[in-house]
């Protein structure tokens, strides 16, 4: 798994390269879904044999120890640039997300396929406004207000 991960992150990051997808969209999407694939398997093997809370402390924590570990880690090696999209965007979009699946996660509402569509149709909203440009979108937003 690890090998054909790496196959494909870097054979995907290629080919969206060529294309001329920006380093930003392959970033939250190639990148992230190749690096996730054993957590992305661990998680589906525990979700089919009924443990769901397991699938889910598995995503969760790999996400905490990516975010805090790695980028620690490499923020200590070299200081990091953040964009200002970043700011702007992207983590209010986190924000926002992250506090509609904690009313799941604390039980306030229950969780089912259509939330789970749901949610997946909101990563491919955010990814579109990745492609799209989100300097161009929130520009858009300025211009009707």
């Amino acid at each position: 798994m690890l090998f054909g991960g790496d196959i494909l992150v870097k054979g995907s990051v290629s080919l969206a390269r060529d294309v001329g997808v920006s380093e930003a969209v392959i970033g939250v999407t190639l990148v992230a879904f190749g690096t996730s694939l054993p957590e992305l398997a661990a998680a589906t093997v525990s979700a089919v044999r009924g443990h769901s809370g397991l699938a889910l402390g598995t995503v969760i924590g790999s996400n905490i120890f990516n975010i805090s570990g790695i980028v620690g880690i490499a923020a200590v090696a070299a200081p990091l640039a953040v964009p200002a999209q970043t700011y702007l965007f992207d983590i209010w979009v986190m924000l926002g997300v992250t506090a509609f699946l904690f009313v799941f996660l604390a039980g306030l509402w229950k969780t089912t396929r259509l939330v789970g569509v749901l949610f997946l149709t909101m990563y491919c909203l955010f990814i579109a406004a990745q492609v799209y440009g989100v300097e161009r979108l929130l520009g858009l937003f300025n211009s009707i207000s």
